[in-house]
Order: structure tokens, then sequence, then C-alpha cells
């Protein structure tokens, strides 16, 4: 068959392989790690507006995530413009993506060979590596596949202008190089690979090809100091310490290398977080130990005794230089990911081929053997790696089914932190404790004692939650959250002076927390001050238009100064935002009945019902207004109504019977 026959089956198997093996996607949800930060609890991306447009590509807001990658949130945005939070379309949209970066790297090592049988070689592979699931079945992940697919598209236009020489080609390419960016920072290495690419073709000897890198090297260099600041900005959000010397440093560095390179070679088992160099279950292993030790053996017989091809070359430095963003979080103390080697993979799968292709080329006719046996294991590892990426795909079905699979093969705290949030969101709170006590055993971490002061809290228990938030403020004294989640456990325990000094703490050190000042001012409210309860509202306010619930806490306060007009401005604002408020309605009513506007009374009082129709207040509110000479039968529906509603109010029937 001829190379035009056979690119069509070549494409076609491709694309059939990658989408049945990731298929299993299409059936999970969203996950607790980072997914409600950056998609389902995100009001930037749910809500399309060209302020938010303007907002994800602004500086302050990478400060919040740490973070610079805009176009990966204008994904989002159209995905949830186009389906809100369904996950297929977020997983489907990976899928293709990877599909993309898949066929991509089809044309590059193309370009590079010419050779339809090799290229397919390295894109199946790349296409089925079980390293590559945790960027696609991740919703979280999509910086990956966005970064790479225009990093590739990059390269591959970058190789057709050494070819033909065109502007628009180089345009096109760098075009590419800055979409890139707005992806994900690791894509500053692609100058440092283009001139792989020129060594490639023996261009490097030229001044133009230098010259050309320039217009590459500016947006690099200003992604790179943009990131190096919001990196001097984050606190590791790893639950771990960072490294504190520098000998440490190198072990964490040197461990995440090996330890990735180990995956790639043997990808099992996987985990979505791995441990860090000094967890004990990390404890260096002798198979690990043997691993690193023959890796490096076979390291200097590369360098010393195999020449090998410019390409195989190419393929290892394009490895070196697109991980090396990655050593460099490994070096700061950042545990190992699947996704670190993403894009990397591609240079270890293309130096691998090449020298496989090397020994088996120029063989005397004896030893053809060898091409088959290769062939065999080719097909081998296919099928094995395809098999344990569709297995792994299902790992991240749910919350759940993530976190189990993770503390079968890696018991850390943080494995048992995030199911214990899973637990919590699934109203699971005794087992959540225990979850959080694990992680705390394994690991003091301030974070695990708030998260398990939080279930305590809402399982009623105040005294233990108060010793966890003591416990939290211990580790790391400036925390907001458990500041102002302590401050309300005094203020329902009834020391509102101590409750006040907590929220005061909350908001020094962030003074846009804007439930603190909510929080505070209800406090200052039930202290007999309505003065300065007004101006923490107000604050709140400042920082949140959108509050709501500042908007609702404001009426309240207007309500018990008797300042009706003011507190029904404000309630009416707050139905106007959120209809579904059944507080604000009843409130709304209770001022309408003083008013003498039965009517609407009734009407707000109906309301709160229709969306709460278990709302005891609401039916004391009715019941009144239909006792004063209404018609008895609204009362008869009423009482049907309400004992549907809440069966288990025995008594309170009782009470409301004679009134029927």
């Amino acid at each position: 068959m001829t190379q035009a026959q056979t690119l069509p089956l070549a494409l076609l198997l491709l694309a059939m392989v990658s989408l049945v093996v990731f298929s299993p996607c299409l059936q999970n949800g969203f996950v607790n790690w980072d997914d409600p930060l950056l998609v389902t609890n995100n009001p930037e991306i749910q809500q399309p507006s060209w302020k938010n447009i303007r907002r994800v590509f602004s500086f302050e807001y990478a400060k919040t995530i740490h973070q610079y990658h805009p176009l990966v949130f204008l994904s989002f945005m159209l995905e949830h413009h186009l389906a809100g939070l369904n996950p297929r379309l977020y997983h489907l949209t990976n899928i293709l993506l990877h599909l993309l970066n898949t066929l991509l790297v089809f044309w590059l090592v193309h370009l590079l060979l010419h050779s339809i049988p090799f290229s397919l070689i390295v894109s199946l592979i790349f296409a089925v590596h079980p390293l590559h699931v945790q960027s696609v079945a991740w919703v979280s992940e999509r910086k990956d596949l966005l970064y790479s697919l225009f990093f590739l598209a990059a390269l591959v236009l970058y190789v057709l202008y050494s070819r033909r020489r065109r502007a628009v080609t180089y345009l096109l390419a760098l075009l590419c190089f800055m979409l890139s960016l707005l992806c994900k920072s690791m894509a500053v290495t692609l100058p440092a690979v283009l001139v792989l690419i020129d060594h490639l073709y023996g261009r490097l000897h030229l001044r133009r090809s230098w010259l050309e890198k320039i217009p590459f090297l500016i947006p690099a260099a200003g992604f790179t100091a943009i990131n190096l600041v919001l990196l001097g900005t984050a606190e590791m959000n790893t639950l771990d310490p960072p490294p504190v010397s520098f000998l440490e440093r190198l072990a964490s560095l040197g461990y995440g290398l090996f330890f990735l390179l180990k995956k790639f070679f043997v990808p099992y088992p996987l985990a979505p977080r791995y441990p860090r160099f000094d967890s004990p279950v990390a404890a260096p292993s002798l198979p690990f130990l043997a691993f690193v030790l023959l890796l490096l053996i076979l390291a200097v017989l590369y360098a010393v005794k195999i020449r090998g091809s410019r390409l195989s070359h190419f393929g290892l430095l394009f490895f070196c230089v697109t991980v090396s963003p990655v050593a460099a979080l490994l070096f700061l103390g950042f545990p190992p990911f699947d996704h670190y080697f993403y894009l990397p993979m591609f240079g270890l799968i293309l130096t691998l081929c090449v020298l496989a292709r090397e020994w088996t080329a120029g063989l005397p006719a004896g030893h053809r053997h060898r091409r088959t046996i290769l062939l065999l294991l080719l097909i081998f590892v296919v099928a094995d790696l395809s098999y344990l990426s569709l297995q792994r795909c299902r790992v991240w079905k749910t919350t759940m089914h993530l976190w189990n699979d993770t503390l079968r093969h890696y018991p850390t705290h943080v494995a048992y932190n995030n199911r214990g949030l899973a637990r919590v969101e699934s109203g699971d709170l005794e087992a959540a404790v225990r979850d959080f006590s694990r992680a705390l055993r394994l690991h003091p971490h301030y974070e695990v004692y708030y998260n398990r002061a939080r279930a305590l809290q809402s399982l009623g228990r105040l005294d233990t939650a108060r010793s966890d938030y003591d416990a939290a403020l211990r580790i790391k004294p400036d925390y907001p959250p458990a500041l102002n989640n302590r401050g309300r456990i005094f203020a329902n325990q009834g020391d509102v002076r101590r409750a006040i000094l907590d929220f005061t703490a909350a908001l020094r050190q962030a003074p846009s927390y804007t439930t603190a000042w909510i929080n505070r001012a209800a406090a200052f409210q039930k202290a007999g001050n309505p003065k300065q309860a007004l101006a923490d509202l107000s604050a709140a306010l400042g920082q949140d238009p959108e509050s709501v619930e500042a908007l609702y806490h404001r009426g309240l306060v207007h309500i018990t100064a008797g300042d009706y007009t003011r507190a029904r401005l404000d309630l009416d604002d707050v139905i106007r935002r959120r209809p579904d408020h059944v507080e604000a309605r009843y409130n709304r009513g209770i001022i309408r009945e003083l008013n003498g506007e039965g009517d609407g009374a009734e009407r707000d009082f109906t309301q709160a019902l229709r969306f709460d129709p278990g709302f005891l207040p609401a039916y004391a509110r009715l019941f009144d207004l239909y006792g004063r000479g209404r018609d008895p039968g609204l009362r008869e529906r009423l009482w049907v109504r309400l004992a549907r509603a809440r069966p288990d109010i025995i008594f309170l029937w009782l009470k409301l019977l004679p009134m029927v």
C-alpha cells in the first residue's frame, strides 16, 4: 500500500484506540480535588460576562489560584454556558483534546522521519499510556491538554517553517506559543525546543536561526516572571511542610524524577497524588533503588557506548528541557504527579522507539527475528497500556472511588483528608471525622484540624470542635477560616465578646473575608450594638456587592431597629437576586403584615412554603391570618398541606388542631 492509502487507516486506528481507551471518562463526574475551586463552585465561569472574562485574564485573579491560565477558564466558561455543570461535556472536551494532541504527535514525528508506521507506534504509545489518564480524566487538569495542544502545534508549524521559510507559518507558530503560555506556564520551554529542532536540521550555525528565537524569548521571559511571582506568593497547598535544607530539596528532586520515571516504565499502581520523599509511605524500597541504579547504568551506557542518531538525542533532550519546570517544582518540595509527564513523555517515547529502530536496522537475514520480537513486544505493550488506562479511567468515576483506590496503595494523610472532605459533602459526618483523625495521626496539619472541627461543629459537638480550632490556630495562628468558625462557636455559646475578638482577628488577616464581616455584624447585633453591625454589613457589601447574605442580615438589623422602610428595601433586593430565599420572603411578609398589607403578607408566606414546604414559621403566620374571619376552607387546606410536609411534627398538629 502507498503512503496515501496507509495514512487514513493509521489515523483511523489512532482515533479509535484513543476514544475507546478513554471512553469510560464520559461516565465520570467531578471530584473534590480542585474541581470545586476551578469549575463547580467558580462564579467566574458560571456567569459569562465581559467583566468575568476580563477578570480571569487579570493578575489579581491569578493570585487567588496561584496560576495563570485564562484560556482554560474561557473553555470552562463556554462549556458551562452550553451544558451547565453536566460533567459529560467537560470530559468529552478533555478526551477530544487528548486525541488532537495524539494526532499532532503523529504529524510531528512524520515530519521528522517520514515514516507512517514509526509515527503510528510513537503516537499510539503516547495516546494510551496510563500516566496520561490524570490529565484526561481530571477536569481541572485541562491546562495540560490545552497547553500541549498549542505547544505541539507550534512545533509542527516551526518544522514546516524550517523547510519552506514562509513568514505566515512562523507567525502562526509564534501565535500558538502565545496561546500555549495562556494555558500553562510550562510552555516557557518551547524556545529551547525550537533550538533542538534547529540542531536536528543542522541550522544552529546560522545567525538567522538564533535571531528567529528572540520573538519567542520575550513572552517566555515575561510569563516566567509572572509565574515566579505567583509561585512566590503561593503557600504550598499540599498539606506538607516545604523542605528546608538544600539536601532535602535535592532529595525531593531526585526522588520525584526517579519515581515518575519508574511509573513511566511500570505504570502501576497509580494515584492522583503520590507521597513526598519524606513520607513514611515513600520509604525507598529495594525494587525502587534497583530501578534507580539500572536507570543510571543505562544512562551512562547511552552516553558512552551508544552514539545514536540526532533524532534519539532530540527525543532525550526534549524530555530534559520540557521536564525542567517540573524539576523546579520538585526541588521546591512539591510531590510527584502523573500529569507532570504529560508532554515530556513524548521525548522518552521517541527516544526509546528510535533506539529500537536503530537496533533492528540493517540486520542480516539471519537476525530478522529481532524485528518479529519487537513487533510482538510492541503489540503486548500497547494492549497492556490500553487495558491499564481503561481501568484507571474508571477510578476517577467519583470522588469516593478516587480516594478509596488511593488509600489502597498510598495511605497518606492527604488521601484520608480528601476522602474525609468527600464524606462531609455526602453527609456522612461520623465517617468523615474518623478519616480526619487518621490523617492527623499520620501528620498533624492545621487544615486537617480545621476540617475535622467543621465536621464536629455540624454534628453539634461544639466543645470538641473548638478544641480542634484551637489546635489549628496553635499551628497557624493567622488562619482566618479557623478564627471565623471558632468565633461562631463562641457566639452560639453566648460568649459574644470572644466571638467578636475572633472575627476581628480573622478580618485583620483577610480584610476581604465577607463571611467574617457578616458574622461579626451578627455578634454586634447580639451585643446590642446595631450601629456597628450596620457598619460591618456595609463593609461586607463593599467587599462583595453581590452578597445576598449581607443584604439579608442588614435587613434583619433594620427590622430590629424598627426601620421597616429600609428593611423592606434590603429584603426586596434579596428576593430580586434570590427568589428562593425563604427567610427573606418570610420577614418581608411580617413587615407587610405590620403595615396592614394582608394580601401581600399572605403571598410572601405562601411563596416561602412553595420553596420550603416544611418551613414552620410561615405556617404559623398563615394560620394566624386565616383565623381572622377568612374562609375556614383555607385553614383546612393549610392543615392538610402541613400534615403532608411535616408528618413528624405530632405535637404541633395537636397544638394547632383547635384552630382548624
